[in-house]
């Protein structure tokens, strides 16, 4: 904007000089304009030569202000439509490009969704096949404890199977032979024996 005043107003004071020395020279010669430069002829009384220039001056004053008003309101309404015009189209480029943008996370969204959805079918398949078959490392060491504490004396065997989990615990004793579960579980603390024998 600043660009614009400053040429605007440069303009104006050049075209002031040029126009003063066009009436200067053309007082001063007799036709500048058919590049005839001979001296005018002075003229004897002052006061026409100063009514002359005076009205000369009023002409050009109004003829400049003419000039000057059409060329600043043209020069105005030029940049404020350009201004206007140019405001628009950056904000139609960026509001495609934000489209665009949103569009792209969209399709990367609805990518991530899809392998989750993947990812959780192939989850509850896993979780249903464990869920049926426990694992048979597992399976197999707690038949070999149950067996070894099925010999071992029940009080013994009640001390170390209160030392595991209730989870880990209820599995051996379900694991033994009903008989010797019975007399391991007479000799735990009762309140034990009812937390680790409550269904699941």
């Amino acid at each position: 904007m600043k660009e614009k005043i400053i040429y605007i107003s440069s303009f104006i004071v050049v075209f002031v000089i040029v126009t003063i020395g066009i009436i200067y020279f053309n007082s001063e010669y007799q036709d500048i304009f058919h590049f005839n430069f001979a001296k005018t002829k002075t003229v004897d009384h002052k006061e026409a030569a100063i009514d002359t220039t005076s009205i000369q001056l009023s002409e050009l004053k109004v003829f400049l202000k003419q000039q000057l008003k059409g060329f600043v309101l043209d020069s105005l309404k030029t940049y404020v439509t350009k201004t206007k015009t140019d405001t628009v189209i950056n904000n139609v480029v960026i509001d495609s490009s934000l489209l665009d943008s949103l569009k792209n996370l969209k399709n990367r969204l609805n990518k991530t969704n899809l392998q989750l959805a993947k990812q959780n079918a192939t989850t509850k398949k896993l979780e249903k096949i464990l869920n049926k078959q426990p694992d048979s490392m597992y399976v197999s060491w707690t038949k070999k404890i149950a067996k070894l504490y099925e010999t071992m004396d029940p009080s013994k065997a009640a001390k170390i199977i209160q030392g595991y989990s209730d989870n880990i615990a209820r599995d051996i004793i379900y694991t033994m032979k009903q008989k010797k579960a019975a007399g391991i579980l007479a000799e735990f603390n009762p309140k034990i024996a009812n937390r680790i024998m409550r269904v699941k």
